[in-house]
């Protein structure tokens, strides 16, 4: 095989290669940016407020049973993990969310988030954490990224190719995450 028919070769591989990789290219950098911003965007999760009327209490004298005793005022099913008194509210922290109680009042809160199985699924996804078979489809994607890579380096003709000039760029991008390594490593 001549100089010609091995990049021509190689072109076709890279094109093909390519366009076989696009579509997971685009789930995996949308889902990450999502899974970057999950916070500020309030995605995969919902909340639920429901406001409840109590006896008003003194937070220097109650004890654990006083707190389950006004949990299951507000919910009988709600398992308390644990508990926080502040200058002038209890904050019980249950199973999937909290109750907020003022002492002066009685006023409560409760808050309880809930998952959003769709976005449970797609972080699963990303993550590689969805099912055996999913890591092997994950793994398989990533030889296609460096096989793609990899050609597409020696697309460029002339002054532009990789080993006139390509080179040096390439070197600059595989410092800048060995860069990042260290410097998180330094400040811990």
């Amino acid at each position: 095989m001549d100089r010609k028919e091995r990049i021509k070769l190689n072109r076709q591989f890279h094109r093909n290669g390519g366009y076989l990789i696009v579509g997971i290219v685009c789930f995996f950098a949308i889902t990450g940016i999502l899974l970057n911003h999950r916070s500020s965007l309030k995605i995969g999760y919902s909340t639920t407020v429901s406001e409840y009327q109590l006896d008003a209490f003194d937070t220097d004298t109650i004890l654990r049973r006083h707190v389950n005793d006004m949990l299951m005022k507000i919910d009988t099913s709600a398992q308390m993990r644990a508990f926080q008194l502040n200058e002038d509210q209890l904050q019980i922290f249950i199973n999937s969310g909290n109750v907020t109680i003022k002492e002066k009042n009685g006023e409560a809160e409760k808050v309880v988030w809930s998952h959003n199985q769709t976005w449970q699924t797609i972080k699963n996804l990303h993550m590689a954490s969805f099912h055996s078979l999913w890591k092997w489809v994950s793994d398989f994607f990533a030889l296609c990224l460096i096989f793609v890579a990899i050609t597409g380096l020696y697309m460029a003709k002339g002054r532009n190719s990789f080993r006139k000039y390509g080179w040096r760029v390439f070197a600059v991008g595989s410092l800048i995450p060995i860069l990042l390594v260290i410097i998180i490593i330094l400040m811990k």
